[in-house]
């Protein structure tokens, strides 16, 4: 990947992140329809990190540096910015809040029924 996002305010993580790797997952049946619709969800991970560093720092994560990853990204594999808006959960992806991400509000045909997963270097 050749998408760079550079921002200068933010400590650790100051100076430019470089998306390595973006994976869109399909979700299963059951939660593609009815009452069971999920929405879809974008989960940043960092290149490198451990299994225990992951847990140690889940909960500081450096959310306005992440979001401008995830419009990026989402910019990047066609989603208009228009159609779709998110919001940042601590229990996106799991109801412990061992994977915190950005839940995706609103629709568009390229991210409908995914999650996308995206690997950084900081």
């Amino acid at each position: 990947m050749d998408i760079v996002v550079t921002e200068t305010k933010l400590q650790p993580w100051s100076g430019d992140v470089i998306v390595t790797d973006i994976k869109l997952m399909q979700h299963n049946r059951r939660m593609q329809r009815g009452y069971w619709k999920r929405k879809p969800r974008v989960s940043v991970s960092f290149e490198g990190e451990t299994i225990l560093e992951h847990l140690e720092n889940r909960r500081s994560r450096p959310i306005k540096l992440l979001r401008r990853v995830c419009e990026e990204t989402l910019d990047s594999l066609g989603v208009k910015k228009s159609m779709v808006e998110f919001r940042w959960s601590q229990k996106a992806g799991c109801n412990c809040g061992c994977s915190p991400g950005f839940i995706v509000e609103g629709y568009d045909p390229v991210i409908d029924g995914k999650d996308v997963f995206v690997t950084i270097r900081a």
